[in-house]
């Protein structure tokens, strides 16, 4: 689908929305030579990544096509529930692109031997993933080493900026091992484990879901129903976090299911 869209007075500018496998690429066609060049800078082959003037837009030049990706702008919650052997997920189905919200095709978990991680933030973070998944670290029950190859996937998809001297890679998540052991992460890979049995979130919604969550505890019982009603109450009240409410569950045999309804 694709309709006008205002980049600053283009007339010939459209948007386009493109699945692709597991993520959603966003197209822009700019008619008129030197018009990409001119607006988003000299971004390279497709793969390179750059910021997209004040638009806050993730995008990759290849042939007088800038292919961009939305801002990952998300929620993702995690609770470890050692009764039923899984540790619940919640998270919003959609991402946005500056202020448009995009279809409900938004992947944020991504399951790979025995671990899985929630990511969030901009940039094809899970195409680069998806790229390298032959070096992922399969027998590791450490998650140093599986920063440590995402820190390797995501350079080589030009991913992140240095500031002030800090490598940081443009938005944060979690490391769940099929244990139950839940790590979390910022924006610079910095690992804090997250207590058994407690409730966390990543991403813009975060303080809505952890205050949401510590004020629903103490009247739900169910670790489910926690998990899907703070999100439910993230999503309504955070402008941010559009989308469905998913709630999903990763077990001790390294499965991630299906929304749970």
């Amino acid at each position: 689908m694709s309709w006008p869209w205002d980049l600053g007075g283009w007339d010939n500018a459209r948007i386009t929305f493109h699945v692709i496998p597991d993520a959603l690429q966003y197209e822009i066609l700019l008619r008129g030579s030197g018009i990409a060049k001119d607006a988003f800078g000299e971004c390279g082959k497709r793969s390179r990544i750059c910021m997209a003037s004040s638009k806050m837009l993730q995008c990759a030049r290849d042939d007088g096509v800038l292919f961009l990706w939305g801002n990952n702008v998300t929620i993702l919650t995690v609770i470890n529930d050692a009764a039923s052997d899984v540790v619940w997920l919640g998270s919003n189905g959609r991402a946005t692109l500056g202020s448009i919200v995009g279809p409900s095709v938004d992947k944020k978990w991504l399951a790979l031997g025995g671990w899985l991680l929630g990511i969030t933030g901009t940039g094809p973070k899970i195409e680069a993933i998806k790229a390298h998944t032959h070096e992922f670290p399969k027998e590791s029950a450490h998650p140093f080493e599986v920063l440590q190859f995402l820190k390797a996937a995501y350079e080589k998809f030009d991913i992140g900026e240095t500031e002030e001297g800090l490598k940081r890679y443009c938005g944060s998540g979690f490391l769940i091992h099929k244990s139950g052991a839940i790590w979390d992460f910022d924006n610079s890979f910095c690992l804090t484990e997250v207590p058994r049995g407690a409730y966390w979130a990543r991403g813009s919604g975060m303080d809505l879901a952890i205050g949401a969550a510590a004020g629903l505890k103490p009247y739900v019982s169910s670790t489910k129903e926690l998990t899907r009603r703070a999100l439910e109450i993230t999503i309504a009240m955070d402008v941010d976090c559009p989308g469905e409410v998913l709630v999903q569950t990763f077990d001790r045999e390294g499965v991630l299911s299906d929304p749970i309804t």
